[in-house]
């Protein structure tokens, strides 16, 4: 049991507790307020009434009475005390209530015990762990806003520049036939962007996050065009070399060739090369010119047509299978409008 000190002794004496808390003993209470029913109904009732949890709002311990009977007594927190007296509903409950009332605030008015100087350092240490702490938490709660927010300009650019970039290497460079095509060089950028838009599901690729701009930057890298828009940039770009402005192995005034010296060289350089994959496509551009003009030596080819012819015999006596791989698209597409 604690040591108790009597710090108002008025209508009921009130005690002070060694760590400063405000008591009253329950016998005590009950005599003033002039309870009928026996102390130890009265106190369990009153408590019970009160919700109120043993050694959180009173104390209990044994003494023994004047006569030499054992008995409990109850040490009961003023807050509880305040309760029990207001749940007797008479004058005499009122006037405890309005009593206890009047010493806690006598008390907590007064002055409190100035700090220590290393109290204050310690509490104000105390505070200023607590506010980093929250500062701390308010940085991340900012930061994972941030990224979650959608693109702004630093990263539209980083997306934007990604594009550019893989497109002219779609297209074969800036210098090439498909770059300066702006209808073929729209499509490409337009397929680009679709596909991002299609990988991170938004309408806009400005409605990408911000957290996910590095994502969308290596998406870009791994593109490929598709099939159908590969197949015009490689029609597009193999015009240039193949029929126009290019320099033949054999001149405009190369001697005439008879339709068979054609297939015979055809033949020659696909056994010599081991090309067999591209005999057919060469023996139908053979027939194809065949076919177009009804000369067996092509006396009546125009200029232009003249150096599709020559342009083929080039290819047939270059070793290159990146051409090889062009003359298939090109002459599939002749093959398709005739």
């Amino acid at each position: 049991m604690q040591e108790l000190k009597v710090i108002e002794n008025n209508l009921v004496p009130v005690y002070e507790t060694s760590n400063g808390e405000k008591v009253v003993y329950g016998s005590e209470l009950h005599e003033v307020l002039e309870v009928k029913s026996k102390f130890a109904d009265w106190i369990k009732n009153r408590l019970n009434d009160c919700d109120a949890a043993e050694k959180e709002d009173f104390e209990t311990f044994s003494k023994i009475l004047e006569k030499g009977r054992p008995t409990v007594e109850y040490i009961v927190k003023l807050d509880t005390a305040k309760e029990m007296a207001m749940l007797e509903r008479n004058d005499k409950g009122k006037q405890v209530r309005k009593y206890f009332i009047a010493v806690e605030k006598k008390y907590n008015n007064r002055m409190k015990v100035p700090m220590t100087i290393p109290e204050q350092i310690q509490l104000l240490a105390m505070g200023n762990v607590e506010l980093n702490q929250k500062v701390d938490d308010l940085d991340k709660k900012i930061d994972r806003l941030e990224l979650d927010l959608p693109i702004l300009g630093i990263e539209i650019d980083r997306i934007t520049s990604a594009a550019k970039k893989k497109g002219v290497e779609c297209l074969g460079g800036k210098n090439s036939e498909a770059y300066q095509d702006k209808s073929l060089r729209g499509k490409v950028y337009n397929d680009i962007y679709r596909e991002l838009k299609r990988q991170f599901g938004v309408s806009t690729y400005k409605a990408i996050k911000r957290s996910q701009c590095d994502t969308a930057v290596s998406i870009i890298g791994e593109y490929q065009l598709p099939y159908v828009l590969l197949e015009q940039v490689q029609l597009k770009n193999s015009q240039l070399g193949l029929w126009g402005g290019g320099k033949h192995i054999m001149s405009k005034r190369a001697p005439k060739l008879k339709r068979k010296e054609i297939l015979s060289t055809i033949n020659t350089y696909c056994e010599k090369n081991n090309n067999d994959f591209v005999l057919v496509y060469l023996m139908k551009a053979a027939e194809l010119f065949y076919k177009m003009y009804d000369n067996e030596d092509y006396a009546s080819l125009t200029d232009l047509d003249w150096d599709k012819a020559l342009a083929l015999l080039d290819l047939i006596q270059c070793n290159d299978e990146k051409k090889v791989h062009n003359i298939k698209v090109i002459l599939g597409c002749m093959m398709r409008k005739c």
